[in-house]
């Protein structure tokens, strides 16, 4: 920077010196702007025109832009491409202004962290992973603690799995996962790339290892879930997995700058509870994705994959990488599929319904980011407006998990009301 700059550009030069690993884009008006080192990334990942404009001094500076309508579409082209990007907002009225706006960082945009729909694929989830090594002993390998989130529905879980086998407890689990972006304590990352190095290309981001502290997490992680300790998410006697949760609700909060309500709740979980399948099992019989290519064609999830809802899709492909041995659970989900599978009438009525059901999960979670817009409080009350009718066909399903499936459906008709109250279509 120049000792010529422009209060702009030195407003400019603070948010980049504190986002120095993202790229900035600062908001000018109708459009958002990057400079420098950003401008010259920026041209070539969205393809847009680099030109150059005064820094003071007489010296000149790269400079690419962006409208600021078609963020969600430039934004996506960084977040595949694996670039963090810092979002810079007017923070006030420039109209109101005296002198220069005042601009911030308002949210920063990484692989493991969006909950733009357009960028998002509908049928998955898009976690955000974090890992922490529990120090062993000599006759005792330290345990695995993994958190995991994604921040598009407000899914948060916590596991610990054995550290030995050279990691491969942690690889299969991180198969299932599929993380768009993995945390990990800096004094850790390097022995964890190579570790994860042959089977994902995932973005791992270290964090300092204090944001691993046991103290630090319980606190964070109470405070996130407003509760006075975690015994009654059944996490007291776990140490490295709340350490591993308490530095990913840090990571969020830094990112997003804002309260996190829609993860209010924690799940625990044990991979003894189902059938693991390791990574080499779970690529050779293919089951989400082919050996070719790494799509979706010609799957196991392919063939059996004909949910309506993308809730439903997200949870199959959960349950197919996650196969049950309780046979009390497997019967009692092959009595519901028999159930329909014997009933053709209420199996296409409920079809039908469904085709009425949007994304109920990620649009809550835009909700809650403050990031909604008309058209999901649209998608909402549509939604609410068929639970009634799907309730009523459930109820007179013979089988115990959709009993309980009808005790669990809630038609919200306050808000329902209020939605068609509140929204013109036109």
């Amino acid at each position: 920077m120049t000792t010529a700059a422009t209060p702009m550009l030195r407003q400019y030069h603070r948010i980049k010196n504190e986002h120095p690993d993202k790229v900035v884009m600062f908001r000018m008006g109708d459009f958002y702007e990057m400079f420098y080192e950003d401008a010259v990334t920026a041209s070539r990942v969205l393809n847009i025109t680099l030109t150059k404009r005064g820094a003071g001094g007489g010296e000149t500076m790269p400079l690419a832009g962006i409208p600021y309508h078609q963020l969600d579409a430039y934004l996506s082209k960084f977040i595949r491409a694996g670039y963090k990007v810092a979002i810079a907002e007017q923070t006030e009225d420039p109209k109101k202004a005296k002198g220069l706006v005042r601009r911030d960082v308002v949210r920063v945009a990484t692989p493991g962290t969006i909950t733009e729909s357009s960028i998002l694929d509908e049928r998955r989830h898009n976690f955000l992973v974090s890992i922490y090594r529990e120090n062993g002993s000599a006759k005792k390998s330290g345990a695995w603690g993994v958190a995991v989130c994604d921040m598009s529905t407000g899914r948060f879980e916590i596991t610990e799995m054995n550290g030995g086998r050279e990691g491969a407890d942690l690889l299969s689990e991180l198969c299932r996962l599929q993380p768009a972006e993995i945390l990990v304590p800096a004094s850790e990352r390097d022995a964890l790339a190579r570790l994860l190095d042959e089977s994902f290309r995932v973005p791992l981001t270290a964090l300092p290892d204090d944001d691993f502290g046991g103290r630090l997490a319980r606190e964070r992680l109470s405070e996130q879930l407003q509760v006075h300790d975690l015994s009654g998410f059944g996490a007291e006697e776990l140490n490295a997995a709340p350490r591993a949760a308490g530095a990913l609700i840090g990571y969020l909060r830094d990112t997003q700058k804002s309260a996190l309500e829609h993860v209010n709740t924690l799940k625990v979980y044990s991979t003894s509870d189902y059938m693991i399948l390791d990574a080499t099992t779970q690529r050779s019989l293919e089951l989400v994705e082919n050996l070719q290519a790494g799509g979706r064609d010609g799957t196991l999830l392919s063939v059996i994959d004909h949910t309506i809802t993308p809730m439903g899709a997200r949870l199959l492909r959960s349950w197919l990488l996650r196969p049950l041995k309780d046979t009390t659970e497997i019967d009692q989900r092959l009595d519901a599929v028999d159930t329909l599978f014997q009933d053709y009438g209420a199996r296409e009525d409920l079809r039908a319904q469904l085709k009425n059901i949007y994304d109920i999960e990620r649009i809550a979670a835009r909700i809650n980011a403050g990031t909604a817009n008309a058209r999901d409080l649209v998608a909402l009350r549509e939604s609410l407006n068929a639970v009634p009718v799907i309730r009523s066909r459930v109820a007179g399903l013979n089988a115990d998990l959709w009993r309980d499936l009808t005790d669990w459906l809630n038609p919200h008709d306050a808000l329902a009301r209020e939605l068609a109250n509140a929204i013109v279509d036109q």
